[in-house]
């Protein structure tokens, strides 16, 4: 009875499932979970065909109408079953409902469900033609129809529907099927317009990756393919290593070994790649897929080559076993994964990367170019994603990463993505992808092609093959190579920078250099280096990275006995000569902030000491250095008494090399606190003291006359600033009960003032009430009225009149000079000025009256041709305007050094401060002005 058999059947079903999960779990993963599918595993979520399709893809992807037809039928035979109880139908039932929920759960299983949306959407199409559908009573219809009503009655009766399903099955399906026969390179071809093709289609298999298999595939042929150097590469590729590498593979297609793979992948040094190497290779089974070495034999092995206790021997076997990272140096790892393969007698000697897995984004376009899958190998080795890249979305909210970009849209915000941009981290320079695919660091990844260096810097990955998508790269344990370097007279050359380098030759792509193993000499000139078989170079390097230069080279041939240390493994006095060279140059400070010294304008550093990496340290005097140094890769330190420590790397090679160094004064660190004595008691009491508000420092110091200035905040009374050393003015007004106080004076700065606090009195304040206007008494708008002391040096302030023709400003109490000057449209000039002692409220009216411009350039005939040319314009130069009682104007030249002075006519004595080689220097020109007058000035 049913009642009893059930239960039971039930009961037998569970037992048996509980079985396969506990004594045989391969199985259950396989048909339980399938393989993995079902329950969408860590690995699932990296393979975009094992994803769930959308709906209009499900449906697109078998053709629309049939799929209407598949899901009437569908319903239909639950129908028919129940009322015939035919075994067929049951049959049919079940197979189209386990791949309609593949299809449903993995994209992939859209080709699996095709045929039977067909033969059940057929099905149903034949019973709807058997019970609906007479071609001979249609046909009839029209022949023997008279009149346009019996035609019409013949057209739209039900056998018409006949060529209704023409239409919409098979038209559809034909051209569905047609568009995805053609490729997607070619599709413009057949139709430019992209509207009709487009929806489905494969890509062309790309040619790079046959060409490079091929290329594999002729290696090691004195091998049995399965006794050939394995390859690792990310599990997409396994078939094709197989298949037309003709090498085994460590991952494959089924996802065997895709974590070790991904491990190899991310690794983040050389070490960690190649004992994830060492525990694949330790885990190695024989033909009848038996452990080839035992666990204690494993143990024992690490014990003996690392020279470890038993205990540190068994940590490390478990990190071989998980392919973790266990710490030790680059020669333990090398030397275990040698004494694997010879237990073993496996090897894996080749690593294959490709374009496909690179992220890179064009800066000027909207979207990400190229995602690449890198992100796959990276989540399946346990990581973050963002611990390697990250898409940043500039917005209307700036620059926003994924998660502060989705959560600014959780909350509501509207947020405009103008662009999107990758940003790479450390992490993903240091991984071993990287270092393999593209070797050298750059963000322009859209170039890689053109400026990769693959395995750069790596000493036991060696390039062999190299197009335009692949990288294939070679596993050496490396020959050891060593020698001196000498220079022409025999001295030994330390900290020299010498390096194994090869160079390769990539299919339809410029030959390249690749770095591989580096040094720098001892202090004898002695090196020791890691090289692989074939034709290298050793030499002395130096320059920026991936665009070295070398001198000294010395060509060597290893063979593969030696790059794998069977036999002759070490190769000794291979000895490099170097000529000595020179490197001169001042060392200033980049006043102009241009990134080059600049004689006439760029104060010298007059006392410096220069400390040379493995050559020297030298005093320098007057600012100027001139030193005999070796070729290499160099440190420079720089030290100054009144400057920040300066450290520069430079390649200096056999020729001179100038280089300028700019360094950068020590910062002084003030605390300013400003009070007004209000009970004039000469005791600053804590009510006196300005709580808050803000005022401007600026640099006014000579030669130093750029202006510069710094806004301080004053907090609870103290203003804390950062100055470089020098000279500067303190202009600011504020108000005390009522009562207006200011300050105008200058400060002058030095290092022995860090990180003290200063006190500046304030004192009673007057306002200042400037009018200009035109001899007609129009009121004069955006005029420059220049307020300075008089007697003082370059303590100036300089306003703008407002709509009306008035500033104003708050002085304390002594005697100014107040300039005012005016350029039209049409570039003529007004200008005047007043003498005045300030002691009270003062309202003051300037008449401009005509006067004419002194305009022209400060410069320096650098290339003795006696022309103004468009390089030779002195920056920041000081152009100091007195009559015959005092300073009334002065203006500094600009980048170009051009500068324009307006004056009225009459007698004036200009006098020009600027720097000579570093000597602050004056130049006094008298002159009569009667009109504009052009005068360039020439210092010596």
């Amino acid at each position: 009875p049913f009642v009893v058999s059930y239960p039971m059947i039930a009961a037998l079903g569970i037992v048996g499932l509980f079985s396969v999960k506990m004594w045989l779990p391969a199985y259950w993963h396989a048909v339980i979970t399938g393989l993995g599918y079902f329950v969408k595993s860590r690995l699932y979520h990296t393979i975009a065909e094992a994803q769930p399709p959308s709906i209009s893809r499900l449906m697109g992807g078998v053709g629309v109408a049939l799929d209407v037809a598949f899901a009437f039928t569908y319903a239909w035979l639950f129908a028919e079953y129940y009322l015939k109880r035919k075994w067929e139908t049951v049959y049919i039932l079940v197979i189209s409902t386990t791949y309609l929920y593949l299809a449903v759960k993995a994209a992939r299983f859209i080709m699996n469900l095709g045929p039977f949306v067909a033969i059940i959407g057929a099905y149903g199409i034949k019973l709807f033609y058997d019970k609906i559908i007479d071609i001979r009573t249609w046909i009839n219809n029209i022949k023997y129809s008279r009149g346009l009503k019996k035609l019409y009655s013949g057209i739209v009766s039900k056998d018409f529907w006949a060529l209704v399903l023409i239409v919409v099955i098979v038209f559809p399906n034909v051209h569905l099927a047609v568009d995805a026969a053609i490729p997607y390179e070619i599709k413009s071809q057949i139709d430019p317009s992209y509207k009709w093709l487009g929806a489905f289609g494969i890509d062309y298999t790309p040619t790079t990756w046959v060409d490079a298999l091929r290329w594999l595939s002729s290696q090691d042929s004195d091998l049995p393919i399965e006794k050939r150097p394995a390859v690792v590469s990310w599990w997409d590729y396994g078939f094709w290593n197989i298949e037309i590498g003709r090498h085994p593979t460590v991952a494959d297609n089924f996802q065997n070994n895709y974590y070790p793979a991904a491990k190899f992948l991310t690794a983040q040094n050389e070490t960690a790649a190649i004992l994830v190497l060492a525990g694949l290779i330790m885990r190695a089974v024989d033909d009848d897929l038996n452990p080839i070495l035992s666990e204690n034999e494993r143990i024992n092995i690490i014990e003996n080559i690392l020279n470890a206790n038993r205990s540190t021997a068994e940590s490390i076997y478990k990190a071989l076993l998980k392919y973790e990272y266990y710490p030790m140096n680059l020669t333990d790892a090398v030397s275990l994964y040698r004494a694997f393969r010879e237990a073993t007698g496996r090897f894996i000697g080749y690593v294959i990367v490709n374009a496909r897995m690179l992220p890179w984004d064009i800066p000027w376009t909207r979207t990400i170019d190229h995602p690449g899958i890198f992100g796959a190998p990276a989540y399946l080795a346990g990581y973050n994603v963002s611990d390697f890249y990250e898409v940043i979305y500039n917005t209307d909210h700036g620059q926003l990463n994924a998660s502060e970009y989705s959560k600014l849209v959780s909350q509501g915000e509207r947020v405009h993505v103008y662009s999107e941009s990758l940003k790479y981290t450390d992490k993903f320079y240091n991984s071993m992808f990287y270092r393999c695919y593209v070797g050298i660091k750059t963000n322009t990844l859209y170039l890689a092609p053109y400026l990769s260096r693959p395995g750069y810097s790596l000493k036991h990955f060696v390039p062999v093959y190299m197009n335009r998508d692949v990288v294939i790269l070679k596993y050496f344990d490396g020959a050891v190579v060593s020698g001196y370097v000498f220079d022409t007279n025999g001295n030994p050359a330390k900290n020299a920078t010498v390096a194994v380098l090869v160079n390769l030759t990539p299919q339809g792509l410029p030959q390249r250099y690749v770095v591989l193993d580096s040094t720098k000499t001892n202090e004898s000139g002695y090196y020791e280096l890691l090289a692989p078989a074939g034709n290298v170079t050793i030499a002395v390097i130096y320059g920026q990275q991936g665009n070295e230069k070398f001198v000294g080279n010395v060509t060597l041939s290893i063979s593969s006995d030696q790059a794998y240390r069977i036999s002759n493994w070490r190769i000794e006095n291979v000895n490099l000569t170097v000529k000595p060279t020179t490197i001169s140059g001042y060392i200033y400070y980049d006043k102009n902030l241009n990134g080059k010294y600049d004689p006439y304008t760029d104060p010298l550093v007059m006392s410096a000491t220069i400390e040379i990496e493995g050559i020297g340290t030298y005093n320098v005097t007057n600012g100027h250095y001139n030193i005999s140094v070796l070729p290499g890769n160099r440190r420079i330190k720089i030290t100054a008494p009144e400057y920040e420590l300066h450290t520069i790397s430079r390649g200096i090679g056999e020729e001179p090399l100038n280089i300028n160094i700019s360094m950068t004064p020590r910062k002084v660190n003030l605390t300013i606190v400003l009070w007004y004595d209000a009970n004039n008691d000469r005791k600053r009491e804590e009510n006196e003291i300005i709580k808050s508000g803000s005022f401007e420092i600026s640099a006014v110091n000579i030669p130093e006359n750029l202006a510069k200035t710094t806004s301080a905040l004053i907090d609870n009374g103290y203003a804390n600033v950062t100055l470089n050393p020098g000279e500067y003015q303190i202009i600011a007004s504020f108000d005390i009960n009522g009562t207006k106080v200011a300050i105008f004076r200058g400060l002058n700065v030095t290092l022995e003032m860090d990180s003290s606090t200063i006190y500046l009195e304030l004192q009673r304040a007057y306002k200042l009430t400037v009018r200009a206007l035109m001899e007609n008494g129009t009121a004069v708008s955006t005029a420059s009225v220049m307020i300075s002391r008089l007697g003082t040096n370059l303590l100036a302030k300089t306003l703008v009149t407002n709509d009306t023709g008035y500033a104003t400003i708050y002085l304390p109490s002594g005697d100014y000079v107040i300039y005012a000057s005016y350029k039209t449209t049409d570039n003529k000039t007004y200008v005047n000025y007043i003498i005045e002692s300030i002691s009270k409220d003062t309202e003051l009216t300037i008449t401009l009256k005509e006067g004419y411009r002194i305009y022209g350039k400060v410069w320096h005939d650098f290339n003795n041709n006696s022309t103004i040319d468009d390089d030779e314009g002195v920056y920041g130069a000081l152009i100091v305007v007195e009559t015959s009682v005092t300073r009334v104007f002065f203006a500094i030249s600009d980048a170009s050094g051009s500068y324009e002075i307006p004056v009225l006519p009459g007698d004036y004595k200009l006098i020009i401060y600027y720097i000579d080689y570093g000597i602050p220097k004056t130049k006094t020109i008298n002159t009569h002005i009667g009109g504009n007058y052009s005068l360039n000035i020439q210092v010596p």
